[in-house]
């Protein structure tokens, strides 16, 4: 599979990642079995690019059930729809918590 540079960063990732929303299991209340098989099978296919947001209902949690321990080895980007500073901070702080991220 390809791969590309993100942006600047000199870190090269696959041209394909997995993202939190949409109509997939890790965008689905009481999905969490489905959500953890799907983050666990592109991690296993050397997908290291997850996308996420602070309102894509539970995927930041579903992903913090598995990315943890992937940390130092993939790309985790999440994204607010705040348009200002508390509230783009709030989201932060509650997508931090969520995904882990320590």
């Amino acid at each position: 599979m390809p791969e590309r540079e993100l942006g600047q960063t000199g870190i090269k990732v696959l041209i394909l990642g997995l993202g939190g929303a949409g109509q997939t299991p890790l965008s689905w209340q009481n999905s969490e079995a489905a959500a953890v098989s799907i983050v666990e099978r592109a991690l296993a296919l050397g997908i290291r690019y997850f996308d996420t947001a602070a309102n894509y209902s539970p995927s930041e949690d579903y992903l913090g059930k598995v990315l943890p321990a992937h940390r130092q080895r993939i790309f985790l980007a999440s994204k607010t729809d705040a348009r200002d500073r508390d509230g783009a901070w709030r989201d932060l702080e509650r997508s931090s918590k969520r995904l882990l991220i320590t």
